[in-house]
């Protein structure tokens, strides 16, 4: 019996080597380790043999024993996320040039005289109409 304790505290002597080396070298790259728990529990022993790093501080974990498939416990991450919303845009690569043409036609481009910056605004004004008018709407 003794000689089996002996070697029981030879191996947390490892254990806890090579998990203060894992550490040092997450630490060194900027990662923390996220599950504290132990992640195999036997009748005489817990122990942290599974670990997981990251570098994202939103992450939440939690171990858990369902489903029961192992001797180790699972480990649970999950990641707070929103949905982007879809945007439409005007899917130009599927314009008729023609009706665009057409479109742009149907202003008065002779008529405004004065100031550019009026007639800057008047020009985006009819492209903006022409292309609303004439291009399909696609949603990304």
């Amino acid at each position: 019996m003794m000689h089996t304790e002996v070697l029981k505290a030879v191996k947390m002597q490892r254990i806890r080597k090579q998990l203060k080396q894992d550490e040092e070298m997450a630490n060194f790259f900027g990662l923390k380790r996220i599950t504290h728990q132990p992640t195999r529990v036997t009748n005489t022993d817990k122990s942290k043999i599974d670990l997981a790093f990251t570098n994202n501080k939103n992450i939440e974990s939690q171990v858990t024993d369902s489903p029961n498939l192992s001797d180790h416990s699972w480990q649970k991450m999950s990641l707070p996320y929103q949905f982007a919303e879809k945007k439409v845009y005007k899917y130009i690569r599927k314009i008729n040039y023609t009706e665009l043409n057409c479109e742009l036609e149907k202003n008065c481009w002779d008529t405004s005289e004065g100031d550019v910056d009026e007639m800057y605004e008047l020009m985006i004004r009819c492209v903006e109409r022409a292309l609303n008018n004439v291009a399909p709407k696609k949603r990304s």
